[in-house]
């Protein structure tokens, strides 16, 4: 009947309106009519995936620091007790050092006069002991020989090392061994057949040449040993490494302690110096005789008399005292224009710095050879000819810091630097 629909129209019309239905519920989805209504099972949107998301990774803490070790504390120290026992009746200034032989860490305090005794703290270790005098630097050890009685069979005059333990107190570590004399020693058994090794006993200075007259360059400390190189003519003087100028220098051998066959090591050309010529050198002009010692606080003094095998004074000679270190020439022997008073034949030398000269020193006769005496002396001349043997002697504050030394002219005693004698007036 027209008006009436079809149960197919009735249920397309359905379709549609539900259709509208869901498009307006679905707007926002985005309804495609088209579909809807041309296909009675439209396709559903997909599914979100049923796939669980990771969760996010748990964040890796930094690992715990480990806790510090607490520092394990300082060994205390030790304690050591000792004397220093310099050979006068008391002592010029001196330093005294512990050192280390493991570190070289220096531990030191001023000894004064009349206040020989000490006492010091030191880190646990293994040391050795040694003291220096101002000035020339003579050097105190506790020695081998000190614990061996200091007795003419004690040879061994090297540090002897000691321990210090934590808590624990080393007594008896007296510094007696003192003033260990120049001259020749007993080779290091480890030191090399053919070796000449060359020990400072005190602070000395070093020469461009073998000479005085090169003037110094440097300076050794004491307790110091090196190779010899090269030697002089008559081995007096010895060439031995040193780092400055061209890497040697030269040091006078007489006040040095030497160990091994001089006579092996070759003479070395000495360096161009013009030299006054006078006198030949010889060494067996002038003879001491009658040698001695006395104290005197206030000064140094070097003295004697010239005079000839009958007696008579002799005139117109000089005495070189040398320590290594300085060296001082006397005005030559009997009056001259600039001493008019002095005694005919005498000689001598004043230092008034006392302390400071203690040590080892080496007296020789020489001709003053320095050009125009008249117009005045220096005492610091440096050309000179020698005309004896150096000689050792001793200055040891205060008791012998005088020294008489006197001598014998065998020949030539005419021949002094004076051409008109200065007799002193009547």
């Amino acid at each position: 009947m027209p008006g009436l629909m079809t149960e197919d129209k009735l249920l397309s019309t359905k379709l549609m309106i539900g259709g509208l239905a869901l498009c307006l519920l679905t707007f926002m989805g985005g309804c495609d009519y088209t579909t809807l209504a041309g296909d009675p099972s439209p396709t559903l949107p997909p599914s979100p995936s049923t796939t669980p998301t990771a969760p996010p990774p748990t964040p890796t803490l930094p690992p715990t620091p480990p806790t510090p070790a607490r520092p394990t504390p300082a060994a205390a120290p030790g304690t050591v007790r000792g004397s220093v026992c310099y050979p006068g009746d008391k002592n010029p200034p001196i330093m005294l050092y512990l050192e280390n032989t493991a570190t070289g860490a220096l531990v030191k305090q001023e000894i004064p006069p009349h206040r020989p005794r000490y006492i010091l703290d030191v880190p646990p270790g293994e040391y050795i002991a040694y003291a220096l005098t101002v000035g020339t630097e003579v050097a105190g050890v506790y020695s081998e020989a000190v614990p061996c009685g200091l007795e003419a069979a004690c040879t061994d005059h090297r540090p002897r090392p000691f321990q210090v333990k934590s808590g624990k107190t080393t007594a008896k570590i007296d510094l007696c061994d003192w003033y260990n004399a120049p001259g020749r020693i007993a080779p290091d058994p480890d030191a090399a057949a053919d070796a000449v090794m060359v020990t400072t006993v005190q602070k000395m200075n070093v020469f461009a040449g073998p000479g005085l007259r090169y003037g110094p360059v440097g300076f050794v400390s004491p307790l110091t040993s090196a190779p010899a190189l090269r030697r002089n003519k008559d081995g007096s003087w010895l060439k031995i490494p040193y780092p400055r100028g061209d890497g040697a220098a030269w040091i006078y051998a007489p006040l040095t302690q030497l160990a091994g066959p001089l006579e092996n090591l070759r003479e070395a050309a000495e360096p161009t110096l013009p030299l006054p010529a006078k006198l030949s050198p010889t060494k067996d002009q002038f003879m001491p005789t009658a040698w001695s010692a006395s104290g005197n606080e206030a000064i140094v003094h070097f003295k004697g008399v010239f005079k000839d095998t009958e007696g008579r004074p002799v005139n117109g000679f000089s005495v070189l005292a040398d320590n290594g270190t300085w060296s001082v020439v006397s005005h030559p022997s009997g009056p001259s224009r600039w001493y008019p008073d002095q005694r005919t034949g005498q000689w001598d030398i004043i230092l008034t710095n006392p302390t400071d000269a203690a040590g080892w020193w080496t007296l020789t006769v020489v001709t003053y050879d320095c050009p125009h005496f008249d117009d005045g002396f220096d005492a610091q001349c440096k050309h000179m000819t020698r005309l004896s043997e150096n000689h050792l002697v001793k200055i040891v504050y205060p008791d012998e810091t005088v020294i008489n030394a006197d001598w014998i002219c065998q020949r030539d005693c005419n021949k002094g630097i004076y051409i008109n004698p200065y007799w002193p007036k009547p």
